[in-house]
């Protein structure tokens, strides 16, 4: 029995005291997708043409949820097509790598939707720089499909990265169909003598 000093008041405050505790404590463990920021794509209207849409982009966190929904989304996609985005997030070394998703959830990122994420992109950060390992968009949204649900999605990834990398140099090695792509965004070609070029994006750290 409680001493009798320990009244039904005094029991409330307490408990209520230890669940604002645990909720502090549970407050700073994340268990879903953070959100970045709001970007933009092109969407396909009812009459063909497109006009602008905006998507989120959220950062995956390292646990059982993302982990569903990146699983999830591979399945979805073309078979193999996310296998090298899987590796790097399952390998010893995932803590110097983060995944971002572009997705057209608007909420909610505790359960990330497999089937709104329109495309990924893997960052490695080194000491001096960040490096770019693949960027993937979904498969019926690729550059070479006529009418996609959505363009755009590739550009507004790399845009994204770009602004949130400000303090380091960006490499990234590109199949040379795609050079051309990535200049866009004023990277350049540092080594051509191999089969996927390295390029670069310079930054001028202050």
């Amino acid at each position: 029995l409680p001493p009798k000093s320990f009244t039904p008041m005094s029991f409330h405050l307490l408990t209520k005291k230890i669940f604002s505790g645990f909720k502090r404590i549970m407050d700073t463990i994340s268990f879903k997708a953070k959100f970045v920021n709001n970007s933009i794509v092109q969407a396909r209207k009812p009459n063909g043409r497109y006009g602008e849409k905006e998507v989120s982009l959220v950062k995956l966190c390292h646990n059982k949820a993302d982990q569903n929904s990146l699983q999830d989304a591979s399945i979805k996609w073309k078979a193999g097509y996310l296998e090298s985005i899987l590796i790097d997030y399952f390998q010893p070394t995932h803590r110097k790598i983060t995944i971002y998703a572009l997705t057209e959830q608007e909420g909610n990122f505790k359960k990330l939707q497999p089937e709104k994420i329109l495309g990924l992109i893997d960052v490695k950060e080194d000491e001096k720089y960040y490096k770019i390992h693949y960027l993937q968009t979904r498969p019926d949204c690729i550059r070479s499909k006529r009418n996609k649900p959505f363009k755009g999605i590739g550009a507004s990834l790399m845009k994204s990265i770009i602004t949130l990398k400000q303090d380091k140099n960006i490499y990234l090695n590109s199949v040379k169909e795609a050079i051309d792509f990535y200049k866009k965004f004023k990277f350049e070609v540092v080594q051509d003598d191999i089969e996927e070029p390295l390029m670069l994006l310079r930054k001028t750290v202050r």
